[in-house]
């Protein structure tokens, strides 16, 4: 009995807590995880050839590589998405 009501409580909390969790810390770790997936030698930086799995980032390459290093960081990736959302 005492487990169960320990459950129900720790079930209701989460579903009470889990919609606080900002869209942005979901768009993070999306983000984070196709990086990771997309960044095949774990370089930390994408090369054009390693963005095509992420549509969007090729598709806007040269506008997220900021210092023009023929690269993108992941910094670079929220930098440009950032700029974008606060344009609308």
């Amino acid at each position: 009995m005492i487990k169960q009501l320990a459950l129900c409580t720790l079930i209701a909390s989460a579903t009470l807590i889990a919609p606080c969790v900002s869209a942005a810390d979901q768009s993070g770790s999306k983000l984070e995880a196709a990086f990771k997936k997309a960044d095949t030698d774990n370089d930390g930086t994408l090369t054009r050839d390693e963005a095509k799995s992420m549509p969007r980032v090729a598709k806007h390459f040269d506008a997220i590589d900021t210092d023009k290093d023929g690269t993108v960081s992941e910094k670079e990736i929220h930098d440009y998405m950032k700029a974008q959302h606060s344009k609308k």
